[in-house]
């Protein structure tokens, strides 16, 4: 008869139990075994401890690390001290629309551009050129479609067009400008030369002097006479460059006024061959010793070419230009 008190065991679980208690006991492991069983358990659980702890760590000082540099970031921008801009250049001739860039990025004429500061974009139109005097000496120029940033006292950023810089000053002192572009940073060593960004090349045509380009890809000298272009990362190309021509007479727009009060038509003639690219000959031994006794007159506030061409009428002179071999020929007038 089947027990159905409290304490009864279902038939399944009774026969089990029964079945147990025949079986004989388990034997125990060896002490020693359990010891390294324990001790081994006891590592690996220190070691994933550690782990944690150092996964803890790394995550609070990497948190930490992340608000202090925050923190400084915003502590050096409060504290950078600003720095005012300062004159780096000065007006001397604008022809055409010149502009400046604005806060927003726009394009306005500016009511007074006769001192150019650090910091300022000027923007050429298509019809306009803009004459310089660099603050540190020489004379620099921009021409039509030109983008130009001011930088600093010695150096300019060419964004597009083209830019031609003297560097002799009216003491001979060689004047310090480094010119940046995209494609590398062009330095003179005391010159006169063109820089260019078109059409995703750097072109630098030398006049006089040398000039050093520290290309993005390669890092050449362009010496008097010679040209560079540099393309992308192809090896630079370099080419004859005769300093005078169709490449070089934008700049003449914008020559400075010469001061020739007093001085005689002779140095008049080798300073517009210095803003030309041209030598000059004359026509007879006659003509040389004539010039060499005459003055300097007339308006010379018109380009060079002009100018000289009326200071030489004025004095009974004429002029010719071979093109071809860049040369101006003075000679009697009627001849």
């Amino acid at each position: 008869m089947t027990n159905t008190g409290d304490n009864a065991l279902p038939e399944d679980d009774q026969a089990l139990e029964e079945l147990l208690g025949r079986a004989s006991p388990r034997p125990l492991p060896p002490a020693d075994l359990v010891q390294q069983a324990k001790a081994v358990a006891q590592g690996e659980w220190q070691q994933m401890n550690r782990r944690r702890t150092t996964r803890r760590r790394l995550t609070m000082f990497a948190t930490a690390a992340t608000v202090v540099l925050a923190v400084t970031v915003v502590m050096n921008t409060w504290l950078a001290p600003v720095v005012p801009p300062v004159q780096v250049a000065t007006l001397e001739k604008a022809i055409g629309t010149v502009y400046l860039l604005g806060e927003q990025s726009e394009l306005y004429v500016p009511d007074d551009l006769s001192a150019v500061q650090s910091g300022q974009t000027i923007v050429t139109a298509k019809n306009a050129s803009v004459g310089l005097s660099w603050g540190q000496g020489g004379s620099l120029r921009l021409d039509a479609d030109t983008k130009v940033v001011f930088e600093s006292i010695d150096t300019v950023e060419l964004k597009s067009g083209r830019v031609y810089f003297d560097s002799r000053t009216d003491n001979d002192k060689q004047a310090t400008l480094t010119i940046s572009t995209e494609y590398g940073d062009v330095t003179h060593i005391g010159t006169q030369f063109i820089t260019a960004v078109e059409d995703e090349e750097l072109t630098v045509r030398v006049r006089e002097g040398r000039v050093s380009i520290d290309g993005r890809f390669y890092d050449r000298t362009a010496k008097q006479g010679k040209a560079m272009k540099f393309a992308g990362s192809n090896e630079p190309r370099e080419f004859d460059e005769s300093g005078f021509g169709p490449e070089w007479e934008w700049i003449e727009l914008t020559a400075p006024v010469t001061a020739m009060d007093g001085k005689k038509l002779r140095a008049f003639i080798e300073w517009v061959s210095r803003e030309t690219g041209l030598k000059y000959e004359f026509e007879s031994d006659e003509v040389k010793s004539y010039v060499d006794d005459s003055d300097t007159l007339g308006d010379l506030s018109n380009t060079p070419r002009v100018a000289l061409r009326q200071s030489l009428r004025i004095n009974n002179l004429d002029l010719e230009i071979d093109q071809e071999n860049g040369v101006i020929i003075i000679s009697q007038a009627g001849h």
